[in-house]
Order: C-alpha cells, then structure tokens, then sequence
C-alpha cells in the first residue's frame, strides 16, 4: 500500500484492507497512513473508508482538520470536513465556520451542513445569507438543514425555489421540501405545501417529475395513516384524528390529480 508505485496498485491494496483485513494484521494502520499518499484520490478513499468511534486514535481528528485547511483538492478538503462531522462534537465547530470561507462551494456547503449536527441554532442563522444561492452545493446543505431544523417560516423558501429552479434541482427541491413538510404538525401548512408540489409537479416539462411529487406525497400521507391508526388504537376520540383524516382526503385528492 505504502510502496507500490502505481495508483491502482495502491488502491487496490487500500480498498483490500478496508473491506477484508482486520485489526490484528494492521487494518486500520494502512488506512490511516493512506491519508497521507501522495495522489489525492487515495486520501480520498481512506477518509471514506475511517471509522469514526471511541477507538479511532485522537491524532486522526487532528490530520482531518489539518486537510481540511490546507489541501489543494477541495474534494479532500470537504471529505474530511463532512468526516469530521461524524464525531458530532462541538470541538470542530471552528473548523467548519472556517470552512464556509472557503473559495469552493463544495467545501462551504460540507462546513455549513456539519456546523448544524453541533449547532443547528447557528447554522440556521448563517443560512439564510445563502437562500438566493443557485450553486447546488449550497442550495442543498441550506435545504437539508431547513428540512431537519426549520420552523414553519422556512416553508417561503422551499415554495420559492420550487419556482426559481428547474431539471435536476427542482427534484432536489421536492424532495427536501417532502422532508420538510412531513416534520411540521400544522395540518393546514402541510395540505398548502402538499397542493403545491403537486402544481408544480404537473407543470414540469421533465415526465418522471410528478412520479417524484406522488412519492413524496405517499410518504407524508403513509406518516398521516399511521398517527391516526395510532390514535384509533388508543381508543380516544379527538379532534386531532379528524384533522388527520381531512389531511389524508386531500392528499389522496392531490394523488388522483397527479395521475390523471
């Protein structure tokens, strides 16, 4: 791994010994010391192949931020940033501020997404300066975090993109505005956001768009039928269960649009 000449050679005998060796005969020794290989994509590989855990050895976290900062490749520099995330601990918080300077978008996006898994209140806030952006990069890290974090107020923005975009991010949208929808409780906001991905479902060009829209829709109408199942079982009667069999109405109405 260390001495083979070649690229393949060297990856080949990385992805070995992250796939099919084991601790005693130096697994994870060979997959940190690639982290310093000279070709990019073999550090690379071995950020994707480290496990990140109470028996990872605390110099690797360190090596992480340091090719975060300072590697010409800014694959590298967000593959460890997205890494460092995994340890989930507010240590690295500096790191992926830092990060969101960086002159790739790429890297910018990976500090923004991962200052959310230790500070969502923070990066809610910064990402609202990033809501006009089209880099898909961005716009996909701002999404996520409005879809696992935002209240009520962030439905504007997915409707807005919904508009602004078209092809391949208008998907991406659906999809994180799906997201977002199935985690608020306002019935009302959630059958408004359910109508319009429907609209623009059917007045996309692109065909497999609107079996895109059914499949978010499905899924948030799925989650309806089983907290009304839930509250049947419970035996209570309750307004709630009557909201939810009204939201379930209009999604099975959305649904039959769609498909005619």
């Amino acid at each position: 791994l260390q001495n083979g000449p070649l690229y393949v050679d060297r990856y080949q005998s990385l992805a070995w010994f992250a796939e099919t060796a084991n601790d005693e005969n130096g697994r994870w020794e060979k997959v940190y010391a690639a982290l310093d290989d000279k070709f990019w994509a073999i550090q690379n590989k071995a950020i994707s192949e480290l496990s990140v855990g109470d028996g990872t050895p605390s110099w690797i976290a360190e090596k992480l931020a340091d090719l975060s900062r300072s590697h010409d490749k800014s694959d590298i520099r967000a593959a460890a940033v997205r890494k460092l995330g995994q340890y989930k601990d507010d240590v690295w918080a500096d790191i992926f501020r830092e990060s969101m300077q960086d002159p790739s978008w790429m890297v910018g996006a990976a500090g923004l997404t991962q200052l959310g898994k230790v500070d969502a209140s923070e990066a809610l806030k910064v990402a609202s300066a990033y809501e006009s952006e089209d880099n898909t990069s961005m716009m996909m890290s701002v999404m996520n975090l409005y879809s696992d974090y935002g209240g009520n107020d962030k439905d504007a923005y997915f409707r807005a993109k919904l508009v602004e975009v078209g092809g391949w991010q208008q998907y991406l949208v659906i999809q994180s505005y799906g997201d977002f929808l199935k985690r608020m409780e306002d019935e009302t906001l959630v059958a408004a956001g359910s109508e319009v991905l429907a609209n623009a479902a059917m007045e996309s060009d692109i065909w497999w768009m609107s079996q895109v829209a059914q499949g978010v829709l499905r899924d948030i109408k799925s989650q309806y039928e089983g907290e009304r199942d839930a509250l049947a079982d419970s035996g209570m009667v309750s307004s709630e269960k009557e909201k939810l069999d009204v939201a379930i109405e209009i999604l099975d109405g959305l649904l039959d649009e769609i498909s005619n």
